[in-house]
This record gives structure tokens, C-alpha cells and sequence, in this order.
């Protein structure tokens, strides 16, 4: 029976890393894993799109088995693709590990996620009975 539920909730953008000269959206592709498996993905062929100020609502959620010796994994990056235009990808990841001591992380988490012209903030919760 799991014991554990994380759920990514939104990822919000305050700055979308796209260039001036385009539509004034960013370009969005993400990959959330929860040991490794992933949860919520969007391909960098397949973006979602969006400006300043708004959000990306992500609504997934893994539940399983953690055992007391095992460690729980969340991790993930987001991009944001300027098409081929003078600027580079924008692209940042992260990694947290928790343990039993720490109830596997129970309680909600903030992410940021910045590179270069993208600054955003991934929000996940750990539900740990």
C-alpha cells in the first residue's frame, strides 16, 4: 500500500525567457520525476506556451511505496525553447532527496527554476501517512 503521494500542482512564470522579438511567450518543455519515473512530461517538439505573470497547471501526482530505509527522489528540469532564435535555450533542473527522518519530505515545496532570461517557481507537495 503506498505511503507516499507527491503532486505537482503549477509552475509559476514570472519571466518567460523569450526573446523581445517574438510573441512574448515562452515556450515551455518539462520533465518531473518522482525515483526516477516520470510523472508529468511535455516535449521540447510539443511546448506549452506562456507569458509573464501566469501560470502552468500541472495537476499530477505519483503515490507509492516507500520503505524505511529507501530514500525518496523528486526531481525534474524545465526549459523554455526560443525556436532557433539568437539566444540559447533556457534550462534548469533540480534534485531533492529525502529520508524517513525527514517524513520523506512532508509538506508543500517551492522550486526555483531560473536560467538566464526564465525565472519561474515549481510547486510540489509530499504527503507522507
Amino acid at each position: 500500500m503506498p505511503n507516499v503521494r507527491v503532486t505537482f500542482d503549477r509552475i509559476e512564470v514570472h519571466k518567460d525567457g523569450d526573446p523581445a522579438a517574438t510573441d512574448g511567450r515562452g515556450d515551455f518543455f518539462w520533465r518531473l520525476n518522482v525515483n526516477g519515473h516520470p510523472v508529468t512530461q511535455r516535449s521540447e517538439g510539443n511546448p506549452q506556451q506562456s507569458g509573464n505573470g501566469s501560470s502552468i497547471d500541472l495537476s499530477a501526482s505519483k503515490s507509492l511505496e516507500v520503505k524505511d530505509r529507501e530514500d525518496l527522489i523528486v526531481s525534474g528540469y524545465l526549459g523554455e525553447n526560443d525556436k532557433g532564435l539568437a539566444g540559447k535555450d533556457e534550462k534548469a533542473d533540480f534534485e531533492h532527496t529525502y529520508d524517513r527522518s525527514e517524513r520523506w519530505g512532508n509538506g508543500p515545496h517551492q522550486v526555483p527554476l531560473s536560467d538566464r532570461k526564465m525565472n519561474c517557481t515549481l510547486h510540489y507537495s509530499v504527503s507522507a501517512g
